[in-house]
């Protein structure tokens, strides 16, 4: 007999829900699994939040501008990721925008390059005052990542977890299916309906990965003149990045996916100058009539994980 749970979690300003399986387990293991990953969940948006006056990261932004701030080895790591895909992305993905985000339209130091990662002393110091970390791109990948590696620890082996339906990870698959079946949803057929009538969409089936999807117009930002802005800022002007309706991205961690799916939503029709250097398997949209060419393009080596399927009537 195969068991199952499904429990849920509001954390990090989103809904996390997660479903786990097991022929071994029992019903009452899966569910601590679950309440040990909600625990995890929770420090983390305790932790990393830069809106909470007592996180290790509102700490951080207050103090590392005018001394070295010594942090525990995983905050560490998570910067150093952070760090690695802006240099990877020349910049397009930058944890640094924090200040552009509170001040939109307006002046702003930006760039993960102000930021000093010492790995012998394990601290963090900024070279600029006005440095804002935000965590906002790669938390929820993050989270997931954690939860995933609860879940492995405790002998399951075949679950998903999501954080606002924007990332998903998988282990594993279903009893007796290819993989978990994810639909990419396109914000054009929205605007459109008719010209994506007859356009088959992308469909996920992950296994043992990570998905991402990032929007531009995800989350709605107030600017001080009160205009609105999607929340995926472009480094480099300080303005919505909007050249993308979405971009996806499959990896091997969460945390990954998320920064990659970001930098590709900033760097927009650019993306294909980094195709060299991306560690995903991204699907993307063109601006191709949908009705006369291909309206999504696919790069990376997962593609096995991706099947077409025809829009539900």
């Amino acid at each position: 007999m195969t068991n199952t749970h499904r429990h849920a979690v509001f954390a990090m300003a989103t809904r996390f829900e997660m479903i786990v399986s097991s022929e071994v387990l029992s019903e009452t293991r899966l569910q601590a699994a679950c309440s040990d990953a909600t625990l995890e969940i929770e420090e983390l948006d305790a932790q990393l939040s830069r809106f909470r006056k007592d996180s290790k990261l509102s700490h951080i932004n207050r103090s590392a501008s005018y001394a070295p701030v010594r942090i525990d080895t995983e905050t560490w790591n998570l910067l150093r990721i952070a760090q690695d895909v802006f240099q990877q992305t020349s910049g397009a993905f930058d944890v640094t925008v924090g200040s552009a985000m509170d001040g939109l339209g307006s002046h702003s130091v930006v760039g993960m390059n102000h930021v000093i990662l010492d790995e012998a002393d394990c601290s963090v110091a900024f070279d600029h005052e006005g440095i804002v970390i935000d965590l906002g791109g790669i938390a929820k990948g993050y989270a997931i990542d954690r939860v995933l590696e609860i879940f492995q620890d405790c002998g399951i082996t075949s679950a998903l977890v999501h954080g606002g339906t924007s990332t998903v990870g998988a282990i594993g698959t279903p009893v007796g299916r290819r993989g978990w079946g994810i639909r990419i949803h396109d914000p054009r057929r929205d605007a459109d309906p008719s010209a994506f009538a007859n356009i088959q969409f992308p469909v996920v089936y992950l296994k043992d990965a990570v998905l991402s999807v990032s929007a531009p117009n995800g989350r709605i930002l107030q600017d001080d003149r009160d205009q609105s802005h999607g929340h995926v800022i472009d480094p480099k002007t300080g303005e919505s990045a909007d050249s993308l309706s979405f971009a996806a991205t499959i990896a091997s961690a969460g945390v990954i996916a998320d920064a990659w799916s970001t930098a590709l939503v900033v760097l927009g029709s650019r993306s294909d100058t980094i195709d060299d250097r991306c560690p995903v398997t991204s699907i993307l949209p063109t601006n191709a009539d949908p009705n006369r060419d291909e309206p999504y393009t696919v790069t990376g080596t997962d593609k096995a994980m991706i099947d077409w399927v025809s829009p539900t009537k």
